[in-house]
């Protein structure tokens, strides 16, 4: 008699009307947990975005090089740059009248180095570099990228009268290693 209560269609459909809003709890949570996911990833992009854009701002603050430096010095902490960053980078590393601002944002931009853009980037900026401690600098980071195609250019820096002993100095010891 027990067996026979079970089979019976109205038990039948009471059981598959508990399954259906089972099913349904555990979807509603699900999707539930899905839009909360992308409301907190939105929000982590919309964080990002004014963090990238308060560091640009920051390298462009011509009033203050102290925020400049700070500017570059977030662009550190960074695990990637996107083009506007290394846009930004490259501008303050070749631009910027102070030296140690340069130098920041040329050791943020030898954080991306793999970025192959940045790669290229640094490999021009080498001919135009005229600061020793910049020169210096991006000679090293380029020998430690093992960035053969700037030996040309560090044999140019060793024929140029202009350029200081040290700068000459490390250029042959970049060659030496490149070679």
């Amino acid at each position: 008699a027990g067996k026979q209560v079970f089979f019976q269609p109205w038990v039948l459909r009471i059981a598959a009307g508990i399954i259906l809003v089972i099913v349904g709890i555990v979807i509603g949570n699900k999707l539930s947990e899905q839009r909360q996911h992308d409301q907190e990833l939105a929000a982590i992009k919309k964080e990002l975005e004014e963090n990238k854009r308060l560091m640009i701002s920051m390298l462009e603050n011509q009033q203050s090089a102290s925020q400049r430096v700070m500017g570059a010095t977030v662009a550190l902490e960074m695990k990637q740059a996107d083009d506007d960053i290394v846009t930004a980078l490259v501008k303050t590393m070749n631009e910027d009248p102070n030296s140690n601002v340069r130098l920041t944002a040329l050791e943020a931009l030898g954080k991306f180095y793999q970025q192959g853009h940045v790669r290229q980037e640094l490999i021009k900026s080498l001919s135009t570099q005229k600061d020793p401690v910049i020169q210096i600098a991006l000679i090293r980071l380029l020998v430690q990228m093992k960035e053969k195609e700037v030996v040309n250019q560090l044999k140019e820096i060793t024929r140029d009268g202009t350029v200081i002993k040290a700068v000459k100095d490390e250029a042959h010891s970049g060659i030496l290693k490149l070679s």
